[in-house]
């Protein structure tokens, strides 16, 4: 229950009303459980709600010391890229965590992976719309993108994994 609120009516009347919480995304622990959007545990995960983001948390971590802020901020994230034209045909759909400081999205066809800072989430988006503006319509080749360098953004080429762009970003 998100809330819950009782009120008396005269003469002869209560009226009572629940607002459920409802599920916003999946967490992957040792078993998939599904989180609201204030990143609450509601319960594990259910066939219907499989279409729902996925967020991996680090090794280690236990639901019962799982704090969703961070998997908020992620979805959050998760959710404006996918607003991007770039992503029309295949959106994010997984976030890694990856210890305290990183994130690795991952799109729908795992062919693409954008790793980022959590603590810089505003600015590696930012750095991303600097990215897209400076790649040419053969977008196709690129497997990550690391925007979690302060002043530079390394993309690395799908074709010869040993090919990287950096990009100054200052």
């Amino acid at each position: 229950v998100l809330s819950a609120s009782v009120q008396r009516k005269f003469p002869q009347e209560i009226k009572i009303e629940l607002i459920e919480r409802t599920p916003y995304a999946r967490i992957k622990f040792e078993k998939i459980f599904l989180v609201d959007n204030f990143g609450v545990i509601l319960s594990e995960e259910k066939p219907e709600h499989r279409h729902l983001p996925l967020i991996k948390s680090p090794k280690g971590i236990k639901p019962e010391n799982f704090s969703g802020e961070k998997v908020i901020q992620s979805l959050k994230t998760m959710h404006y890229f996918n607003k991007l034209s770039f992503f029309e045909n295949n959106p994010l759909d997984i976030a890694e965590l990856k210890g305290n400081s990183r994130i690795i999205f991952f799109t729908r066809n795992r062919d693409l992976q954008i790793q980022m800072s959590l603590e810089a989430l505003t600015e590696g988006f930012k750095k991303f719309m600097i990215v897209l503006d400076t790649l040419e319509d053969d977008n196709l080749k690129i497997q990550r993108i690391d925007l979690s360098f302060k002043d530079q953004v390394v993309v690395r080429d799908r074709i010869s994994s040993h090919s990287t762009l950096k990009i100054q970003t200052n």
